[in-house]
């Protein structure tokens, strides 16, 4: 570790893998890279730990519960993981994390304890959080303006510390255009009720009268598995659907695809898996969400769909595969968003300065 370089800890304490996970995992390679002082606090056993583990990453794994604030034992042992690496910045993801590592980073006088939200929904409104809002956080970062605005309605405390919005970034360089199959669409999400993929197996079963030769590939594990499969048999497409589950690197694959949906019925901030779409140069459709108008330009990157029924989608999705200049047009883009928007080394230009502009 050098002693004059800038150190950052990192921490999130999810068990699965999400965007958030993706971020937090390629924000610390992207640090390590400029030559920061980097380490993790991860859930013991979780999905990013084990990223963590074979890119030798260094970071320390443990198990919380938002009622380990209550825990001195379990707070002095936080403490104690933050003293020994002695960071400058604390940076965390999630209430839990506010509750418990921002208090023990806190007692450790750490210089900027900050929170990242990547989601639309901020979180409860109860006396709790204002404290810790007040009393603990030094700043705030959102991945998107939609992000940003509800929590500082929520917080209004907010604005007196220092923020700012830094949307999530995709290696550009790596994620490039291929061979796409045009009646070939993509999906990549959790199997969850919130990522509206039934909404886009109804819209899917509503295409397929009119396209016999598209297919439907799903990217993703959840708790929705065996419903959404067993859903594609009711509907009379499961041999036209297939479930990949989860893949690491899902974008080469994703590459061939010629359209990218995304059918969420709540807001993604930046969603990671439609900037990589965009970067290899596939048109997005998806549902007038938060974030959604602030990522996809619509009829110049991708379309948006105001109505949330599987019709729309469908009539939107149709409206791609009858065009394929249009389709081309969008996917080009797309692309050229994702560049000039999107790219990871501004991301990680924005995420340094920031941090190092903190008063």
């Amino acid at each position: 570790m050098s002693a004059d370089a800038p150190s950052v800890l990192l921490v999130n304490l999810s068990k699965s893998w999400g965007g958030g996970e993706k971020w937090f995992f390629t924000c610390s390679k992207e640090l390590i890279e400029e030559r920061w002082n980097v380490r993790l606090i991860t859930y013991k056993n979780s999905q990013l730990s084990q990223r963590l583990k074979e890119s030798n990453i260094p970071h320390d794994e443990i198990k919380l519960a938002s009622w380990s604030m209550l825990n001195p034992f379990k707070l002095t042992k936080v403490r104690n993981l933050i003293s020994a690496f002695n960071p400058s910045y604390l940076l965390l993801n999630s209430s839990v994390e506010l509750k418990v590592v921002g208090l023990a980073g806190k007692w450790a006088s750490v210089p900027h304890i900050l929170l990242r939200r990547g989601l639309s929904f901020p979180f409860k409104n109860n006396f709790v959080n204002h404290w810790y809002i007040s009393r603990i956080l030094t700043g705030f970062m959102a991945n998107s303006y939609d992000v940003w605005k509800p929590f500082v309605e929520r917080f209004p405390q907010t604005k007196a510390l220092e923020h700012t919005i830094i949307p999530n970034g995709v290696d550009t360089r790596f994620y490039q255009p291929e061979l796409q199959q045009k009646h070939h669409i993509g999906i990549v999400a959790r199997l969850s009720p919130e990522k509206g993929i039934d909404m886009a197996l109804r819209a899917f079963a509503i295409v397929r009268a009119n396209f016999p030769e598209a297919h439907l590939h799903i990217w993703g594990i959840g708790d929705e598995g065996i419903r959404l499969i067993e859903l594609s048999q009711e509907l009379g497409v499961e041999e036209e659907v297939t479930f990949h589950g989860f893949h690491h690197e899902v974008t080469p694959l994703l590459a061939r695809c010629g359209i990218f949906v995304l059918p969420s019925n709540k807001g993604e901030g930046t969603s990671n898996a439609l900037i990589e779409a965009m970067s290899v140069g596939i048109p997005a459709v998806a549902f007038d969400v938060p974030s959604m108008r602030e990522t996809i330009i619509h009829e110049e990157t991708g379309l948006i769909v105001d109505s949330y029924e599987a019709k729309s989608l469908a009539n939107a999705l149709k409206k791609l595969m009858n065009d394929e200049n249009l389709r081309q047009n969008l996917g080009k883009g797309a692309r050229k968003r994702a560049v000039e928007v999107y790219a990871q080394q501004h991301a990680t230009v924005k995420l340094m300065n920031w941090l190092q502009g903190l008063t």
